[in-house]
């Protein structure tokens, strides 16, 4: 492994339910690289940034820059694999099909306001939000917007690549080409957010895991 820089000057702000992935992938995308030539080009492992072990995950904080609490935040936005099938999200344990997918998603709109946000390149400034991922998520409630497929790949190693895939659908993120029909937010909706953002939950249904409360709800609507 390369000796390793201590900190990355350039590098993006992290924003709100952004994954570390994500993160890691708009600095790439800052320097026109793919993530794995980005990872490549700083000695780190693409495979073991994916699967979060924890010494590269330490190694990403040093070079980056990165204060515990913006870390462990963007980590808790990432599912990261434990024993079993499981992964652990938002600080609670998920069978890991509910979060890892070959399909990519995402809401047009958001990508869209990203985009307006800074003239940058567009793959740098797009944030995949860790949410997004969550099967039980169907609408983003900030647009009102069905959450929509962006891409689907097999391999994880090319899946998580968002710099090049975002960059890649960039025209039409901007045209609205990925745009659906509003779609209106329920109370179940609503409920789920809360849950994934504050873990704030006012129902019986607290007392049960996301993962559980989330499968119990859309059986009752089938």
């Amino acid at each position: 492994m390369r000796t390793l820089p201590t900190s990355i000057v350039a590098k993006p702000k992290p924003q709100p339910r952004e994954g570390i992935v994500s993160f890691v992938s708009r600095t790439a995308g800052m320097r026109g690289l793919s993530l794995s030539g980005f990872c490549s080009e700083l000695g780190l492992s693409l495979k073991k940034l994916i699967k979060f072990d924890d010494r590269q995950t330490k190694a990403i904080a040093k070079i980056f820059d990165l204060p515990g609490q913006e870390i462990q935040e963007m980590m808790s936005w990432t599912p990261q694999p434990t024993a079993g099938v499981q992964v652990c999200f938002r600080g609670e344990e998920f069978v890991s099909r509910a979060l890892i997918n070959p399909v990519v998603r995402g809401c047009p709109a958001c990508l869209r306001e990203d985009l307006k946000s800074c003239p940058a390149a567009p793959q740098s400034q797009m944030v995949m939000r860790g949410d997004w991922q969550v099967r039980y998520v169907e609408v983003c409630l900030r647009h009102s917007q069905p959450l929509v497929p962006l891409w689907k790949i097999a391999s994880p190693l090319a899946r998580y690549d968002f710099a090049t895939h975002l960059h890649s659908i960039a025209d039409d993120v901007i045209s609205g080409g990925l745009d659906r029909p509003r779609h209106q937010i329920s109370s179940y909706d609503q409920w789920l957010d809360d849950r994934l953002s504050s873990g704030a939950d006012p129902t019986w249904l607290a007392t049960q895991p996301t993962d559980t409360a989330a499968r119990f709800c859309q059986l009752l609507v089938l």
